[in-house]
Parts: C-alpha cells; sequence; structure tokens
C-alpha cells in the first residue's frame, strides 16, 4: 500500500489493536494447553507477505515504520506473552492490511502470525500454526521474556489478573420508553431523540467548569472517514469505524469489549455509514454491501442479517438506520432505475415488514415528472 495513502493524522487501527491498554484479563498458565508452534516455511511465507502488504507502514524491521507503532519489542512483547495466538491472529486478520482489511487469505494471516512470533524471539517448532481460531485459542501463550533474562517459567501458573467491573454485565434492554424519552446519561439515536434535537440535558459541565475538561482516555479509529454517532447506553460507548468495524468500550475506561468486523465481498468497496440503532439488547448496523446486521449488544455476535440495497444496482446505505416500535427502518441511496426505498425490518427477526419507493417508476402515479 503506497505510503501517502495513509493520513499522518489517523493511527493505523492495527497499531491501536497491537498496542492499546490491555481490554482482555491476562491469562494464567494452562497446563492443558497446546504447545504455541509454528515453522520456518510459515514464517518465511510471512516475511514476504509482511514486505508486501505491512512493511510500508510498520517499517522493514517491525519496529521503524512511520505510520505505525512498533510491533516487535519489549513493549509489544509485554502485551501478548500471556494472551493466547488467537488474539493477535484475530486483530492482524480484521485489521490488516489496513486499507482492505480481512483481504487476504487465513493462511497468509497464520503465516504473518509466524512471522511476529519468529522476529519476537519465539523459536519455531514441527507443527504449523492452525488458521482455525478456536485450535488458536486452545495454544499456550507465548513465553517471551524481557531482556535480560527474567520473566516466568515454561508452564508456570499464576493467577488470573483481576478484572474491573464490566458494563455489559449490567447493561439494560432498550425499550420503547427509553427510545422516546432518553435517560439523560443515555444517546440511543442518532440525534438523541426522535424530534432530532441533538442536545444532552446533563449539566455538569457548565462555562464555569468547561475549561477543567481534561483527556481521559482515547482510541484510535480506522484510517478513513469516520462520521457515525456513537451510541452511549449504561455505561457502554457502540462506535462505529470506517471499513464496517464496530467496537463496543467501556465508556469510563476506553477499554475495548468487543469488537465485529465486517468481511466485504470482493470488489466492494467500504462507504461512509453516519449511525446505527439500538433497541432490546441488540445492535442494529448497515453494512456495505448494504445488509442491515443486528449484533447482540452485549457480545458483538451476529444475530441476523438482511439485504436490504440492490448492489447490481447501485443501491447502498449510508445514513443508517431508525428503530421504533419494533421496526428497524433504513433508506437506500445510489443512482439506480426504479429508484430508492425505505425499508422497515422486523427489529425481532430481520424479516422485510414493508417497503417505501421514495421516486415514483414509470407507471406509477408522478413518474412522467421524471427524464
Amino acid at each position: 500500500m503506497p505510503k501517502m495513502t495513509i493520513p499522518v493524522t489517523a493511527m493505523l487501527v492495527a497499531a491501536a489493536g497491537l498496542l492499546a491498554p490491555d481490554a482482555y484479563a491476562q491469562r494464567g498458565g494452562d497446563r492443558d494447553a497446546t504447545p504455541l508452534s509454528y515453522t520456518m516455511a510459515q514464517a518465511d511465507a510471512g516475511a514476504a507477505a509482511y514486505v508486501q502488504s505491512c512493511a510500508a507502514c510498520h517499517g522493514e524491521h517491525l519496529d521503524d515504520g512511520e505510520f505505525a507503532l512498533p510491533i516487535k519489542g519489549e513493549d509489544f512483547r509485554l502485551r501478548w506473552r500471556r494472551r493466547p495466538p488467537s488474539e493477535l491472529f484475530t486483530v492482524i486478520r480484521d485489521t490488516m492490511p489496513q486499507d482492505r482489511p480481512g483481504s487476504l487469505p487465513d493462511e497468509t494471516y497464520a503465516a504473518l502470525l509466524a512471522y511476529l512470533l519468529q522476529e519476537n524471539d519465539t523459536d519455531a517448532g514441527e507443527t504449523e500454526l492452525p488458521t482455525d481460531v478456536a485450535a488458536l485459542e486452545a495454544m499456550a501463550p507465548p513465553s517471551w521474556r524481557g531482556p535480560g533474562g527474567g520473566g516466568l517459567a515454561p508452564g508456570a501458573v499464576i493467577p488470573p489478573w483481576p478484572e474491573a467491573p464490566n458494563p455489559l454485565d449490567r447493561m439494560r434492554p432498550v425499550t420503547d420508553a427509553m427510545l422516546l424519552d432518553p435517560p439523560a446519561e443515555s444517546w440511543l439515536l442518532w440525534r438523541r431523540t426522535y424530534d432530532a434535537f441533538g442536545y444532552s440535558p446533563l449539566d455538569r459541565i457548565t462555562p464555569e467548569n468547561v475549561d477543567e475538561l481534561r483527556v481521559a482516555w482515547t482510541w484510535s479509529l480506522p484510517a478513513g472517514p469516520n462520521e457515525a454517532t456513537p451510541i452511549a447506553h449504561d455505561g457502554v460507548l457502540f462506535v462505529h469505524g470506517y471499513g464496517d468495524h464496530v467496537q463496543a468500550f467501556n465508556a469510563a475506561t476506553g477499554d475495548l469489549l468487543w469488537e465485529y468486523a465486517r468481511r466485504l465481498p470482493p470488489g466492494v468497496p467500504s462507504s461512509i455509514k453516519r449511525s446505527m440503532s439500538i433497541y432490546g439488547t441488540r445492535l442494529y448496523v448497515p453494512t456495505s454491501d448494504a445488509h442491515i446486521v443486528a449484533l447482540n449488544a452485549k457480545t458483538g455476535d451476529v444475530v441476523w442479517e438482511t439485504p436490504v440495497g440492490d448492489l447490481e444496482r447501485g443501491l447502498r446505505m449510508t445514513g443508517g438506520p431508525l428503530v421504533a416500535r419494533g421496526k428497524v427502518m433504513v433508506g437506500t441511496t445510489g443512482r439506480a432505475e426504479g429508484g430508492n426505498y425505505i425499508v422497515a425490518l422486523d427489529a425481532e427477526t430481520g424479516e422485510e415488514a414493508w417497503r417505501f419507493g421514495t421516486i415514483p417508476g414509470p407507471d406509477d402515479p408522478g413518474g412522467h415528472t421524471w427524464n
């Protein structure tokens, strides 16, 4: 990827994922874990893939990139030495390459992981790294040591890292009453309320103390136009990032709680999104391949997905959905024969409830007024 295509002011999301504050509890020793292993042939293939797809950002030596943080060295090893290789594999697969995440074969992503392990002083073995996330999850974490020795002996058992309270555990289902009259601390719709007022009733920030505001935490979104308004509910912040990424954060600490990344069909570019919607226990997300995806708001798992637009006719979605009375409504955009639509889906099942054409067809009333 050419260097000049990456905005200098935007941190590469892969760097954020690889070096972000530890959002997961560090994993203790597991005597039953499969030994971590990769082959030299895998690492060699990963080195070739790195030169082609990653070096422009992370640098020739993995720690000398102009546009991304180092992915080799003590800081990197401290982040990942007690975490299963499945987490690092998932971050690489879902965010790399920056301009087309998820576009490489899983075998290539496994080879890239093998190359990272090799460059961070993990010895090769006789067994290849698998491409299956569950198999990687069952493998032991890397046993990287700090400079000058130290660290844990292989197989040592330590207690789990203490876990902070997770706001997802106490998050309430969003009701029709909440959408009609949102709690003061919540932002559940694009402009917060159905009248699109866009105003928060919170009053702790005043003209007298606004100059005391300070940064509490930061997170780098995927490079590209990020225009979506976050959803805030019961201490959880849901953010839509460019490239069809959705992330849930602990709003107080900035810890990443879960992430969803859409794998687009070949040849379908990412498009801008401006909003999502939340209702019940689900988050409703528009995608660049003209689907609405219902995610479990507590886990990020897909509950259902329904095609709305017609990519062959050039119909897309950029505005985002609006939920009311159990229906998920969304409009399409694009220059297409037959015009655009507003479509309503059942919030529970994803089945289409109705469809309204915003431009009359040639045989519809008023159709003769269009050229």
